[in-house]
């Protein structure tokens, strides 16, 4: 959850092995959550990789997890014994009591990705997150369903790929006009 818990020895070394993994590869930049296992993540991979700043963004905090946080997640399975024991349960779609939705989750991670593609627009960046958000940040680019993103198998220390495609915008300012001449029938002379 939404803990500020520094990272153990065993995200450690998960975060060792991922930077072994990715050190043969560059990246614009490293944005990361800030909160302190996903930064001491991030800069035990900035180092591997030689890449000085790392770039907090809010937006890409674990979900809230209110009266869960905590709690093991077989005192979850126990709350909701008809769910796959797969769930990852930030991307749960019950709402803790004091927690946030996932609709609201899912509302921030669409700000992320905007920005992400606002700023980082043609670049290679290496985002350092939770499982929870790195799912809901797949199922926005990819445009998945909430099945479809909550079979995605992520665990801590696993990295996924995620191309953020561009947006087509509104312009408020163009007018859409269709015609079809054949409706005008009584426009010609």
């Amino acid at each position: 959850g939404n803990i500020d818990a520094e990272l153990n020895d065993t995200g450690r070394m998960q975060a060792g092995e991922q930077a072994q993994k990715l050190k043969n590869r560059s990246f614009d930049a490293i944005i990361a959550s800030p909160l302190k296992r996903s930064m001491e993540t991030a800069q035990i991979i900035a180092k591997e990789l030689g890449i000085e700043e790392i770039i907090p963004m809010e937006e890409l905090k674990e979900r809230d997890a209110g009266s869960w946080s905590g709690n093991t997640i077989e005192s979850l399975w126990e709350q909701f014994p008809e769910e796959p024991k797969g769930l990852c349960p930030s991307f749960h779609y019950a709402t803790p009591e004091g927690g946030e939705s996932l609709s609201s989750l899912n509302i921030r991670l669409e700000k992320a990705c905007a920005v992400l593609r606002e700023r980082y627009k043609g670049k290679k960046v290496l985002v350092v997150s939770h499982r929870g958000t790195m799912l809901g940040l797949k199922g926005i680019a990819e445009n998945l369903a909430f099945k479809a993103v909550a079979a995605v198998p992520v665990n801590n220390g696993d990295s996924m790929e995620i191309s953020l495609k561009p947006v087509l915008k509104r312009i408020p300012d163009v007018l859409d006009c269709w015609f079809e001449s054949g409706s005008m029938p009584y426009a010609q002379q």
